[in-house]
């Protein structure tokens, strides 16, 4: 019960973290609905492609009464549990700073329009982004019951006007997985025209972005940053 209980506060600060300090208010209620989230199914998705989708941090978004966002954040509770017991949600974790990623098992299309039933995001509290992954290691897992919160690095490579090649992108695949930490993932967003991302349990360091032969070479612009997240959501 504890594993739900810390799953509540990490999904909460998608939208709190850090504008201001979480307040947690009937956590029992939530539990539910991520208690849905890790079990609606379990083990390795055999898929070779997912649905990616950021929910990044939005500055300029409407000032709202906080207690309108209290609403909203009930809300997407609300969506995320149903959309976890309809088996299309998979994966859900925030980025240290703010932000954070859904993971869907559903197509293209099909996501697009699950990720826009969330009051939260019509209401336009994040900036969305969304990209169809494809794992060259690692995969994406439905956390087990008995599961923990655990930080994981993440690099994540941006496209620039530059469009890499298919070779350019291996290149930079090659990079990464010369790193140290063990790989948790590795994939691409979109076959590497929108970019790559890597999930390792090692130190964030934007150094190793920076050296990257797709940086480097200007088709790609990287960051590193930290997530919150199950350990199993990538099959470790």
């Amino acid at each position: 019960m504890a594993g739900y209980f810390f799953a509540y506060l990490a999904i909460l600060s998608l939208i709190n973290w850090p504008e201001r300090p979480i307040l947690i208010t009937h956590p029992m209620k939530h539990i539910v609905f991520f208690t849905a989230l890790l079990l609606a199914s379990a083990g390795l998705r055999a898929q070779d492609s997912f649905q990616f989708v950021f929910l990044n941090s939005k500055p300029d978004k409407e000032e709202l009464p906080q207690a309108q966002v209290d609403s909203l954040m009930e809300l997407h509770f609300a969506n995320m549990g149903r959309l976890a017991e309809a088996g299309y949600l998979l994966v859900a974790g925030p980025f240290y700073g703010g932000g954070g990623i859904f993971v869907f098992g559903t197509d293209e299309q099909v996501t697009d329009s699950l990720v826009q039933t969330d009051p939260a995001v019509q209401a336009n509290r994040w900036h969305i982004e969304q990209f169809t992954w494809r794992p060259h290691e690692g995969g994406i897992c439905v956390a087990p019951e008995d599961y923990e919160m655990t930080t994981y690095s993440v690099l994540r490579f941006y496209a620039t006007d530059q469009s890499p090649t298919e070779a350019q992108v291996q290149e930079q695949l090659t990079y990464l997985k010369t790193l140290e930490g063990t790989i948790l993932t590795l994939g691409t967003f979109d076959d590497g025209a929108a970019g790559v991302m890597l999930v390792f349990d090692g130190e964030p360091n934007d150094a190793l972005a920076e050296a990257s032969p797709g940086v480097m070479g200007g088709w790609y612009t990287g960051k590193a940053m930290q997530l919150y997240i199950a350990e199993g959501s990538f099959c470790e």
